[in-house]
């Protein structure tokens, strides 16, 4: 994909994120290490965390913006080496161990003309238009959807 990364303006997760939204609010008051999976407190909050992070807002004043961003990226449609949509998460594992990430910290990638992407969670920079609108896939739900302009492999920072 041709790079246009220079006009791109270079977000951080947390620029994702309202800053008045707080994704632990619900372990304020709990001593997460005193539960075990089976205990009914532990799954009445696993699923109150749920409800939250899929409710999760979205920063609308960047609906259209021009961006750049790195994160791991997860194939969902592929042919094993080209993809062509993929979920984009700040971290590895995201999506596959439960819960997934907050709704805001999940970007469905439409990739047309298909990116290089062989193994779940490669590391990219990926760059295009953003899209503040949910997008519910398979495998996680989506605050975010970024056309891509151009996809390349995460080699540092760069700005």
């Amino acid at each position: 994909m041709p790079s246009d990364a220079g006009a791109a303006r270079t977000l951080t997760w947390d620029d994702l994120m309202p800053a008045d939204f707080d994704p632990g609010v619900l372990f304020k008051d709990v001593d997460i290490s005193k539960l075990s999976d089976n205990d009914p407190q532990a799954q009445e909050l696993f699923a109150k965390l749920r409800e939250l992070w899929n409710k999760a807002p979205v920063v609308t004043a960047l609906d259209g913006a021009h961006i750049r961003l790195a994160g791991f990226a997860i194939p969902l449609e592929s042919d094993g080496q080209i993809a062509t949509q993929f979920l984009l998460v700040p971290y590895v594992g995201a999506c596959i161990h439960v819960p997934p990430p907050p709704l805001n910290q999940t970007v469905l990638v439409e990739a047309s003309t298909g990116a290089h992407i062989q193994q779940v969670f490669d590391p990219v920079w990926v760059t295009g238009q953003l899209a503040a609108r949910r997008t519910d896939t398979q495998l996680a739900n989506a605050g975010y959807t970024l056309t891509a302009t151009d996809v390349e492999p995460y080699k540092g920072e760069r700005r």
